[in-house]
């Protein structure tokens, strides 16, 4: 795949992420592609490079839907499925009430992932807009897992002179308010 163009630095996280993912989930990584693509085609700021970029991966994941075969679930629950799992284990292993500190052994090598996991979550539902709209305990999952890994990463930055962890990225097509309290742990 030919690198982001500028034009399409809106899709860069959704992009990233479906490289990640993809030895994870090749269906996950194909939908956050899916939806990468839409909302590619939807920016009136994209240039000749990122139309080319966007043709290129449009051909890609045609080829790719017929090796996929056909689905196993409904669209979108395997992407919500992974979304809510990873949130679930980044919440787990989170301290929100804890400072980051160079001393503490979790700031350094638990945090930065946390804050990555946390931020995939927060991509994964918003890519999941593609299905239809997020129920509230979705949405609710999203705003959670955004704020907190952006909080977490400004955190890591500030006391461990780290560079940034998650992209300075906001949902697409939702308000990212934090909600009032984080959502309960799934059962």
């Amino acid at each position: 795949m030919q690198p982001l163009p500028e034009s399409l630095s809106p899709i860069r996280a959704y992009v990233d992420r479906a490289r990640e993912l993809k030895s994870v989930s090749a269906v996950v990584s194909h939908q956050l592609r899916v939806h990468a693509a839409a909302v590619g085609l939807a920016l009136r700021s994209r240039d000749a490079a990122g139309t080319r970029w966007l043709m290129g991966i449009l051909d890609e994941l045609e080829k790719e839907r017929g090796a996929l075969g056909p689905p196993e679930a409904p669209a979108g629950a395997t992407l919500r499925a992974l979304a809510i799992d990873i949130y679930e284990r980044a919440r787990k292993l989170d301290r929100p009430d804890t400072a980051p500190t160079p001393r503490d052994r979790w700031a350094v090598l638990e945090a930065p992932r946390i804050a990555q996991g946390l931020h995939a979550s927060a991509v994964l539902l918003d890519a999941l807009t593609q299905h239809g709209p997020l129920s509230a305990t979705e949405l609710a999952v999203l705003r959670a897992a955004h704020q907190r890994s952006q909080v977490l990463s400004a955190q890591l930055v500030k006391s461990l002179s780290m560079e940034r962890l998650v992209p300075a990225w906001q949902p697409l097509g939702h308000t990212a308010q934090p909600p009032a309290s984080p959502p309960p742990p799934a059962s």
